[in-house]
């Protein structure tokens, strides 16, 4: 049986598969309860050393190559380049006039303290630590750089514990002690709406997981999230393989955040003339995928969409292996362009895809992104042991859309001064790292990069720009 750690992880790889998968209370709450109960013994420690707790400045002095990411975003890859970082850490400089000294709460003339919250310890130690990562990396190249209007970025960081009393008391503890909430992740980020409705003057600039959280009125994302879904992938691996389209099959978990997952993704793409000629249903601890693979190929399945964890979709895949099953296609969204799941394969079979809203992260040829040069760089410099994985790609492009609003807000750093900035942003992108959605208009994104796994085990972009995205159809938005 898996282990505790394991079904938890399970749980959150398919909730993140793709921007806009939510999970309702009573499953998720079912899910950690199983998880604890099923397990016999302590919780293990992160195989890897993850962020420390508390306050950090991010003032890293050596400067890697790449370029800031906080510009005004353009098509992915498109970005135009700002200051880059070319010798030893610039100390912060006070602008023309200054900048108001102690301006509001979490701020002086000299520094600018935000609040990050996330799942670090509880069923999965660690499991959210790529997005704290991502953000003292992105901190700390800003404050290199001499900082904004004079002041270093500090980041003070609260564990949420994988609980919703944790999550409510983290929101508690930071919204009168830092200017803003940046570049968070928590599953029960429900749990921590509540106070962001009472505080609205509290900016928001986090990975919103459930609807209560992405409606509060002072949250911003870099990937808007609301129903329904790109048709885009779909459509393209149709044009490449026009049998599929009239031969869809699903592999999903028998979760209520999954399911709500595939009825908005089934009906973004019946409305694009695709036929689901059968649904597999499963356990998230399903260990045998072999029955399915079987009616599959029975029912004539030709693309197969797996919204499962990396590790469950490599199982599903190992059963297609055994059975000599060769569909045209079998894609999911980013969980498989995880490293977890290429080194669960028993072989790489040539048919498998990912759908991707942000650049090849962790692919080195993609450097000639600057936004992935400087990811790539900052987390290495900063958090050698943590994983380069979506987390961090999310806390770091979150950091990058809260510094260019506070740099749009202008010196005096205010609250009210940065929601409107960040009302203001309509694009994104990190300089190329991330797909962009609408911040401002929370508007979601409909651009894609497809990829393939090559039969060496590494991912290739395919029918994709080099260094840009696919925006050939418009988003599909599902009503009710």
């Amino acid at each position: 049986m898996p282990s505790r750690s394991t079904r938890v992880l399970v749980l959150a790889c398919f909730l993140l598969s793709a921007c806009g998968l939510r999970v309702d209370d009573d499953t998720r709450q079912a899910l950690l309860e199983q998880s604890v109960r099923g397990a016999g013994g302590p919780v293990a420690a992160p195989e890897q050393p993850g962020p420390d707790r508390g306050e950090v400045a991010g003032p890293e002095a050596a400067t890697p190559t790449g370029g800031p990411g906080a510009g005004p975003a353009a098509p992915v890859g498109q970005g135009p380049s700002g200051p880059r970082a070319g010798g030893p850490s610039t100390a912060p400089s006070l602008p023309p006039g200054g900048n108001g000294g102690a301006t509001d709460v979490g701020v002086t003339a000299t520094s600018l303290t935000v609040g990050t919250i996330a799942d670090q310890s509880g069923p999965q130690p660690g499991l959210f630590d790529g997005a704290i990562a991502g953000v003292r990396a992105y901190f700390a190249y800003v404050n290199s750089t001499g900082g904004v209007h004079g002041r270093t970025l500090k980041t003070k960081v609260v564990d949420s514990q994988l609980q919703c009393n944790a999550t409510t008391n983290a929101y508690e503890s930071l919204v009168d002690e830092t200017f803003a909430s940046v570049g968070g992740i928590q599953l029960y980020d429900n749990c921590g709406a509540a106070v962001l409705r009472e505080h609205p003057e509290w900016p928001d600039v986090s990975f919103a997981l459930n609807p209560e959280h992405s409606a509060a009125p002072s949250t911003f994302q870099v990937q808007p999230s609301v129903p329904g879904g790109r048709p885009g992938p779909a459509l393209a691996f149709a044009k490449a393989f026009p049998e599929v389209k009239k031969a869809v099959g699903a592999m999903y978990p028998d979760v209520a955040g999954a399911r709500a997952q595939w009825d908005q993704y089934r009906q973004t793409i019946e409305a694009n003339g695709f036929e689901v000629v059968y649904e597999a249903v499963v356990s998230p601890t399903q260990v045998d995928y072999t029955q399915y693979v079987i009616a599959m190929r029975q029912a004539g399945v030709q693309m197969v969409v797996m919204l499962n964890s990396a590790i469950n979709n490599a199982k599903f895949v190992n059963a297609a292996i055994q059975q000599r099953w060769s569909p045209k296609v079998i894609q999911a969204q980013g969980t498989i362009y995880e490293k977890a799941f290429s080194d669960a394969l028993d072989a790489v079979p040539g048919y498998l895809y990912t759908e991707l809203g942000f650049a090849m992260y962790r692919n080195p040829e993609e450097r000639r992104i600057p936004g992935v040069a400087l990811f790539q760089d900052w987390m290495a410099r900063t958090a050698p042991d943590q994983a380069l994985d979506q987390f961090a790609v999310y806390g770091w492009s979150l950091a990058g859309l809260f510094v260019k609003a506070l740099r749009d807000a202008g010196p005096r750093a205010e609250r009210a001064t940065l929601i409107s900035a960040l009302k203001g942003i309509h694009s994104f992108d990190a300089e190329g790292l991330v797909i962009s959605g609408d911040p401002g208009r929370r508007k979601p994104f409909a651009c894609y990069v497809l990829a393939h796994l090559e039969s060496n085990g590494t991912w290739k972009r395919w029918n994709s720009p080099a260094t840009g995205a696919r925006c050939d159809a418009p988003y599909y938005y599902v009503k009710g």
